[in-house]
């Protein structure tokens, strides 16, 4: 299944997927809305296990958005996966089959 269509991606039947990301370096515009961007960075939360930060990066702007889980597990398990593509593209990303 591809990630953007995971069902895990998903806290307490709200979907955190595509992200709403908000502006933390850069020119101020408006974020485009959903996937767009490359991924620069993701760390888990420091007080909750069931959420990680994700950082992208376009154009000169920079990006980040949390995404919250009902399964921690799922959580740790997509961090490992998206640390692993960071400098890829926020969509290319979501196509990303798995399990």
């Amino acid at each position: 299944m591809k990630l953007r269509e995971h069902p895990s991606i998903s806290y307490r039947g709200q979907r955190s997927w595509p992200p709403v990301w908000r502006r933390i370096f850069g020119e101020r515009v408006t974020p485009p809305a959903g996937e767009f961007g490359t991924l620069t960075n993701a760390r888990p939360s420091a007080v909750d296990d069931h959420r990680c930060f994700l950082v992208i990066e376009h154009g000169a702007t920079r990006y980040t958005t949390c995404l919250w889980f009902d399964d921690k597990e799922f959580c740790r398990g997509l961090l490992d996966l998206l640390k692993k593509h960071i400098g890829e593209p926020i969509n290319q990303i979501a196509e990303l089959e798995i399990p």
